[in-house]
C-alpha cells in the first residue's frame, strides 16, 4: 500500500511541475522577427565575423547565415533559444541543395540526431547557397 501512495505522489509531482513549465511559457516554441533578430543573435556570438546575407526558412524557426569569408553558419531556435554554429567544411561538403523541394538539407551535428532539412520560400536563396557550397568546397 505504502508503495502505491508513493507512486501516486511521483506521478502527481511529476505532472504539477510539467504544467507549472507549460503554463509559464517554458514550452514555447520560438520564432525569429526577421532578418535583424538573427543577426543580432549571430553577433552575439561571432561579434569579428561579416554578414553577408541572411536567410530564414518559412517555418522562421531556423536561419542560414552567408559570411563574407565563404563560411556559412546555421542560426536555430531550440526552444524559445537561439544556438549558433558555424558548419564546418566537411558539413558544407554534405550540405544538399534540393531544388525541386526549395529546401536546404544539413548533415546531422551535435545537437540533431538526424539531418536537418530547412524548407525556403524564395528559390534565390538555394541559389545563393548552391553558389557558396560550390566556392567553399572548391
Amino acid at each position: 500500500m505504502e508503495l502505491l501512495i508513493l507512486a501516486i505522489g511521483v506521478v502527481a509531482g511529476v505532472s504539477l511541475v510539467i504544467a507549472l513549465v507549460h503554463l509559464t511559457g517554458g514550452s514555447r516554441v520560438g520564432r525569429f522577427c526577421d532578418e535583424q533578430h538573427v543577426a543580432a543573435e549571430f553577433e552575439h556570438v561571432f561579434p569579428d565575423l561579416a554578414v553577408d546575407g541572411i536567410h530564414m526558412t518559412n517555418t522562421k524557426r531556423d536561419a542560414l547565415v552567408l559570411l563574407r569569408n565563404d563560411l556559412i553558419a546555421h542560426v536555430r531556435m531550440m526552444g524559445d533559444k537561439p544556438v549558433v554554429r558555424l558548419l564546418s567544411e566537411p558539413e558544407v561538403a554534405l550540405t544538399q541543395v534540393l531544388a525541386r523541394e526549395s529546401a536546404v538539407v544539413l548533415p546531422a551535428d551535435g545537437l540533431a540526431a538526424s539531418r536537418t532539412v530547412l524548407q525556403f520560400e524564395d528559390r534565390l536563396v538555394l541559389s545563393a547557397v548552391s553558389n557558396r557550397i560550390s566556392r567553399t568546397t572548391n
